[in-house]
């Protein structure tokens, strides 16, 4: 599903807003999540999961061709755990 997709049937479900209302909220969750999650936030959304960022630290690894030693920087990744509910219906 693509974050249009997302949109529509937002709008089909609830015709109290017009697309561009429910586009405007729907844009508005994903950019308060991402602001957060760069904050380093933990999100959580009882029944679905959570996303925790993640700080990898850097460190020294070797060139397998050359034998060399490379430094590979540290990197922030987000990790996602399936909520007990949403990981129940998947496994049925």
């Amino acid at each position: 599903m693509k974050r249009s997709d997302l949109i529509r049937a937002l709008w089909k479900r609830n015709k109290g807003l017009s697309l561009p209302e429910t586009e405007a909220i729907v844009i508005s969750v994903f950019d308060k999540m991402k602001e957060s999650l760069v904050k380093g936030d933990r999100i959580e959304l009882r029944g679905f999961g959570v996303f925790t960022p993640k700080t990898k630290i850097g460190y020294m690894a070797r060139n397998p061709r050359t034998g060399e030693k490379v430094e590979v920087a540290s990197s922030r990744s987000i990790r996602f755990k399936l909520g007990k509910t949403l990981f129940d219906k998947i496994n049925k």
